[in-house]
């Protein structure tokens, strides 16, 4: 039998244009069924994920302001890209911040030699620690140098960190600082004053603060941090506040309220060689008080002649009684804390043979304790 007969058929049955029509549907139909289980043709095989931590170090604020979750920055003519997953900004000197992203990165796989783990490289250099890596997006440029890669994990550790810092304030700038101010950036929460303890300091002008503070705080290297900042028993934490920037050294790690339970406490103090004009001044019922709480009250005061050593011409030593001064015996009710066995007032142990200072309106006095009462 001929392929093709007088009529154009091929074997006597098939036209031969209706046979390149099904040979042509079937090719589209092999072509569409490949393209759908090749996953498109905008997919690479060789692009892979991972995810870096990005130190991008100070930043202006109208930079920090622009920097969210969810940005994203893609490579010119390249399906490489990187994107934003979480955001941590922490102050810095002045009206800057310090920021740190973390951003899901899109590149190339390749695979090492002898079958071992594949890496990623993007922007045509590999993903690896202590390289500089450019953010660009339609609003900043900004580069970073990378501080940790891995699969998985799109966000940063951030958590929660409760401290109780001490400062000495001018007396005025308390009026600026209450429970529940914020220092805020970026949209975020990242210091609230939790609790306020103000207490006289040696100068009448200034003020002791302890403020419980909730520090929103990154783990960098096993270390707790507050941008730069680390967080830890005596060291000082600068943080700017709307109205007043506070300086001062942390004094607890884990809580915010200052320790032990308040209870009062009667002490002895006493005042040596006090000249008769400020003796006059300490009275019985004075007071110290700061805002409406009362840390000290003076329930009674005693007097008796200072001495004074003598040398007669001869070389003799002698006590004799002062003719004006005397010393001051004042019993007083504190308002006190006690940590399991220890008495702390004002914040600092209250123990015999200590200097403690009173802040009683009229006068500041500053005794020695040489008795407890409990």
């Amino acid at each position: 039998m001929e392929l093709l007969d007088e009529q154009g058929r091929v074997f006597g049955r098939i036209n031969v244009i209706d046979l390149l029509a099904v040979l042509f549907a079937l090719a589209v139909v092999v072509a569409g069924v490949t393209l759908v289980f090749s996953g498109g043709p905008s997919e690479s095989p060789n692009l892979e994920s991972r995810y870096v931590t990005l130190d991008l170090g100070t930043q202006p604020g109208y930079v920090t302001e622009r920097i969210d979750a969810g940005d994203v920055a893609s490579l010119p003519n390249s399906p490489e890209n990187l994107t934003l997953t979480d955001v941590y900004v922490a102050p810095a000197e002045g009206p800057s911040a310090v920021v740190t992203v973390r951003a899901r990165v899109t590149g190339q796989r390749i695979g090492e030699p002898n079958g071992g783990p594949t890496t990623v490289t993007y922007a045509g250099e590999p993903l690896i620690l202590g390289r500089q890596l450019t953010v660009e997006t339609t609003e900043y440029r900004l580069s970073g140098v990378v501080t940790n890669v891995d699969r998985s994990s799109n966000s940063l550790p951030v958590s929660t960190t409760d401290v109780l810092v001490t400062a000495t304030l001018p007396a005025d700038a308390l009026t600026a600082l209450s429970v529940g101010d914020q220092y805020r950036e970026n949209g975020q929460t990242l210091a609230t004053v939790e609790t306020m303890t103000v207490y006289p300091s040696d100068n009448p002008e200034n003020r002791r603060v302890h403020l419980g503070l909730s520090l929103r705080t990154l783990t960098r290297q096993g270390r707790t941090q507050f941008g730069t900042q680390a967080v830890g028993l005596g060291q000082t934490l600068s943080i700017p506040f709307q109205q007043y920037s506070v300086n001062g050294e942390v004094t607890q790690v884990g809580q915010a309220s200052p320790p032990g339970d308040v209870t009062t406490t009667t002490a002895v103090l006493k005042l040596s060689n006090v000249g008769p004009e400020r003796s006059k001044n300490v009275r019985e019922g004075m007071t110290e008080t700061v805002g409406e709480t009362q840390y000290a009250r003076v329930t009674d005061v005693r007097t008796e002649p200072s001495e004074v050593v003598l040398t007669s011409q001869d070389g003799n030593i002698s006590l004799r009684e002062h003719p004006r001064n005397v010393d001051l015996y004042l019993t007083v009710e504190l308002r006190t804390r006690l940590r399991q066995t220890r008495l702390d007032f004002h914040g600092q142990p209250l123990r015999l043979n200590d200097e403690v200072t009173l802040d009683l309106g009229l006068v500041t006095i500053r005794g020695s304790v040489i008795e407890v009462r409990r």
